[in-house]
């Protein structure tokens, strides 16, 4: 009877650690010659506060973002993919000031992921990952001043990110993952707008970030996925100079949470609802050399969108 009960839980737990990974799945990657395109639009706000000493100016900026994104598998073990974000004139509106765009296309990223270990033969899944996102031009931050108004672009500097996943789904509903990455920011410049004279140029140093999150996915039925996920991130503190003057933007950590229900219309075909926001930031200061520092507090971020997956 021992016997026969150990054969038992023997084959139960294969079972378990072979549960098949499907399309809408957190651990599903592209098998050879497959592709896989995804697009959604989000409506983003944020609220930041800017205490000058004296004084504190509350910022809000809200209006939707487009992505879009294409994959491609090489073969089992190796996708890669290009991808990128639009900024629709989204809206920054300084507390008692005049509204200005933030506008344009964001950096474009190329990546890859290498499929390591596969559950189906080592338990888990074990995913390696870089991407790159290309500043195709330099950063411009827009500002307004009484009836006078410049907006900016939705350009960042250049970055590397390393990243490692693990996941598994241990059964037909259940799955997680969690993500660990590396980034580096490459040096560059960007422009302060001006809207009442001469605009400020600012050489950035590199700097580096830290990013760790982690997600489950509850699968009741083939069809519809529900997932939960956090992501807490480590903005490294940059350092630079403007005209002579020494200045540091000091470090932060901002932790998302975040809530997705997928619904597969075909086998090929999935439709996303997203739902998310913050939950924790911590200050940060803006250092400058010869006067008071710039302190940034209580952030706020709430975003919502739409969003559909293709296989072919």
């Amino acid at each position: 009877m021992k016997r026969t009960l150990g054969v038992v839980a023997v084959l139960a737990a294969t079972t378990v650690s072979a549960a098949e990974v499907k399309f809408g799945d957190l651990n599903y990657f592209l098998t050879q010659g497959r592709s896989q395109v995804s697009f959604d639009t989000k409506w983003d706000t944020t609220e930041v506060t800017q205490k000058n000493n004296p004084g504190q100016t509350t910022t809000e900026t809200e209006g939707p973002i487009a992505h879009a994104k294409f994959a491609f598998a090489l073969n089992d073990s190796l996708n890669i993919f290009v991808g990128a974000n639009y900024v629709y004139e989204n809206q920054v509106k300084p507390e008692g000031g005049t509204r200005f765009q933030k506008d344009g296309l964001q950096n474009p990223a190329l990546g890859l992921n290498l499929r390591v270990m596969n559950q189906a033969n080592a338990g888990i899944n074990l995913d390696l990952g870089a991407v790159a996102k290309v500043g195709i031009t330099d950063e411009v931050v827009g500002s307004s001043n009484g009836g006078n108004k410049k907006s900016g672009n939705a350009s960042e500097r250049s970055s590397l990110e390393l990243n490692a996943r693990i996941g598994n789904k241990w059964d037909e509903a259940n799955e997680f993952y969690v993500v660990g990455g590396f980034v580096y920011n490459q040096s560059g410049e960007r422009t302060l707008k001006n809207a009442s004279g001469t605009d400020q140029d600012q050489d950035l140093d590199a700097s580096y970030d830290f990013i760790l999150s982690g997600f489950y996915q509850y699968r009741p039925v083939n069809e519809f996925m529900m997932t939960l996920g956090l992501e807490s991130k480590r903005t490294g503190s940059v350092e630079g100079d403007s005209n002579g003057t020494n200045f540091e933007y000091t470090d932060f950590i901002e932790t998302k949470w975040g809530f997705a229900a997928k619904y597969l219309i075909t086998d090929t075909f999935i439709v996303r609802f997203d739902y998310g926001g913050d939950l924790i930031f911590t200050d940060s200061k803006n250092k400058i050399d010869g006067a008071a520092d710039q302190k940034f507090e209580n952030h706020r971020l709430m975003t919502m969108g739409l969003g559909a997956e293709i296989i072919f």
